[in-house]
């Protein structure tokens, strides 16, 4: 028989071991820091306040959308010259209509999605599907039977589940729960065809349905960054303001501090040294009583912590360093050409990933309000690319010297 000692090693759980001596194990153990936490989830005024009070929150709500509507696009029928394209896109390419399309997502950002309700005239109550052939129910025509709410937080609009069931992404309804809308009062179910949907941040499932069935707030992971940087500049603000401190020694301070009568003479005396000290840049002492000593703040490596803080805010953005702090290293056009080309393609990819299905849809729309039910249009987002002066210039410079050398070639050839 197996001779074993006091302790069975086997049936030790080792995660479970502390050290009383060191702290390992413990909640005094370093490495518990490394321990990832749940992530917060903030409430709406929370949400709110953070995007009011604090800049770099607003940026990285605000920013993108701008820069996804500002090129736009439009939509095109393959059909040359087709009097159809130029009706539906005289409302689609207006500043009114990609304005929704930007301030819809910039709460999405902020709130984790963001809906418009598609009010269409088509005989149909609004948990129907829309009809395609709606146009010939009206007299009026196109755009004027199409109307757009204002934009609707999650807490007014979000998916209708049966029984909590259902896909919480696509929803195929939409609870409208609100003292009003535009056009009608309640709270009622509404069809997918009638919400245009703006999303947050991608997020699984589960917290999507803790989030009223949309995605994440944009400042879920992000707060916690601002406010670590925010606060040290707070920090080091108030810091310079008194870099210089006074420090005052007294003769048996604390026999003394046990008088209320000695207590209030200190801070008379201690008032009367910082006085003299602001006016007349000197100080007056007992020499067998007191003794002081002004005492300066080291600030060494304070900018490199801060620009540490700033970077790990701007990784957390989302955003480049020029686009989050308008930093560019010697103005707009020090930016290459290939890092703008890169921008370009992602404001592209951001189109599409966020607004392509339901630009498609409102175009979709816009076209049975005309009364055409072709397949051969298709919506194109312009490109957000330009050149700069310079680069202008170069290419016109470049181009012109191309065709001097083919006249000048012809001219040899003749």
């Amino acid at each position: 028989m197996e001779k074993k000692g006091k302790y069975n090693i086997d049936s030790l759980n080792t995660s479970t071991l502390y050290s009383l001596s060191n702290g390992l194990g413990t909640e005094y153990d370093p490495l518990r820091s490394l321990e990832i936490s749940g992530a917060p989830q903030y409430s709406r005024q929370e949400l709110i306040n953070a995007y009011r009070s604090l800049w770099p929150c607003r940026k990285i709500c605000d920013y993108l959308p701008r820069v996804m509507a500002q090129p736009w696009g439009r939509l095109n029928i393959k059909r040359e010259g087709d009097v159809i394209e130029s009706r539906a896109n005289k409302y689609l390419t207006k500043g009114k209509f990609k304005n929704l399309y930007c301030r819809g997502q910039q709460l999405a950002n902020l709130y984790g999605g963001a809906v418009v309700i598609r009010y269409v005239q088509d005989g149909r109550d609004f948990n129907e599907p829309i009809s395609r052939h709606f146009a010939s129910l009206q007299k009026q025509s196109g755009i004027e039977q199409i109307q757009y709410s204002r934009i609707y937080n999650p807490w007014e609009v979000y998916p209708y589940l049966q029984n909590g069931y259902g896909d919480v992404e696509n929803p195929d309804y939409y609870q409208v729960s609100i003292a009003g809308t535009d056009s009608k009062p309640g709270n009622y179910i509404i069809h997918k065809d009638r919400v245009l949907r703006f999303r947050g941040a991608p997020t699984d499932y589960e917290t999507m349905r803790l989030n009223r069935g949309f995605e994440d707030s944009l400042l879920t992971p992000f707060i916690t960054s601002v406010l670590r940087y925010l606060n040290a500049i707070n920090y080091v603000g108030a810091t310079v303001t008194s870099f210089e401190f006074i420090v005052h020694k007294l003769q048996n301070l604390f026999s003394e501090l046990e008088n209320e009568e000695s207590q209030i003479h200190l801070k008379e005396r201690l008032k009367i040294a910082h006085q003299t000290l602001s006016s007349l840049r000197g100080l007056v002492v007992d020499k067998e009583e007191e003794e002081v000593e002004i005492v300066s703040r080291n600030y060494s490596g304070v900018k490199e912590i801060i620009e540490l803080l700033l970077n790990e805010v701007i990784a957390a953005s989302g955003l480049t360093k020029p686009q989050f702090i308008q930093e560019h290293p010697s103005g707009l056009s020090a930016t290459g050409e290939s890092e703008r080309m890169a921008q370009a393609d992602n404001i592209r990819a951001l189109q599409e990933e966020k607004w392509g299905e339901q630009i498609e849809w409102d175009c979709q729309l816009q076209l049975w309000g005309l009364g055409y039910y072709g397949e051969d249009w298709g919506w194109e987002w312009a490109n957000s690319f330009q050149l700069t002066s310079l680069e202008e210039a170069e290419v016109t410079l470049k181009m012109a010297q191309a065709q001097q050398i083919v006249q000048s070639t012809q001219k040899g050839i003749i």
